[in-house]
């Protein structure tokens, strides 16, 4: 089994589509409150990393503890870099590609991919540490051919030091999206987002097959709050 950005993708975007096509109240707000429970769980790990080896909750700290790589899969379809840049104090960093956009593109869901980018990296600094300021000044996915982030504050950083063990595979991250999105859906909307859930689990083995669901179930007690 190999995971990669695109299932992960692919299970946020399917919740998307099934709250909206499902007559859930309020569905696109709820869609990114639970994207921004999600990404703050994220970032509250990372933050824990960090702070068990000793380091400062900088942007140089945020870098260093991503808990993701890009795939092979990625690397090869990205084409351009990333491209990042101080001005001043901030820095910039101008993404020409993203496997996530694609993937809701792919699936005809335009708007929710502008509403999962809208919050995603700000809500995963909040988690981190709440008082950096993470500003997505523009999404892909429409109008535009590139996503443009700026760390406010974060400019003259030194080259990363990647520490060992933060890395997580993209099943961990595939089942912490499912369970993090079912956990909201089934707070707001009961017996119906517990549902919602279900179908997508479903969605998931259809498009990739039982064995590949059956990993995500594996991951179903796993308190995502915490590291390891």
């Amino acid at each position: 089994m190999h995971f990669t950005e695109r299932h992960h993708a692919f299970i946020t975007a399917k919740y998307y589509e099934m709250l909206r096509d499902g007559g859930f109240a309020d569905a696109r707000a709820v869609f990114r409150r639970a994207t921004q429970r999600y990404a703050e769980q994220r970032g509250a790990r990372m933050a824990q990393r960090a702070l068990r080896d000793g380091r400062t909750l900088d942007f140089a700290a945020y870098r260093d503890y991503c808990e993701w790589e890009p795939t092979e899969q990625a690397l090869s379809a990205s084409g351009a870099p990333v491209e990042t840049w101080d001005e001043n104090s901030d820095s910039y960093l101008r993404i020409p590609h993203c496997e996530w956009s694609e993937q809701y593109l792919a699936m005809g869901l335009a708007d929710g991919a502008e509403d999962y980018c809208a919050v995603l990296d700000a809500s995963i600094v909040r988690g981190f540490n709440p008082e950096l300021r993470y500003d997505v000044l523009h999404v892909m996915h429409k109008n535009r051919d590139h996503c443009l982030h700026c760390r406010r504050g974060g400019a003259g950083m030194a080259p990363a030091e990647k520490p060992q063990n933060c890395l997580r595979p993209f099943v961990y991250h595939c089942a912490h999206a499912f369970y993090a999105y079912a956990e909201v859906f089934t707070a707001v909307y009961g017996s119906r987002g517990a549902l919602l859930a279900a179908h997508v689990l479903e969605a998931f083995a259809m498009e990739y097959g039982y064995e590949m669901a059956d990993a995500l179930v594996r991951y179903r007690d796993v308190n995502f709050n915490v590291i390891d």
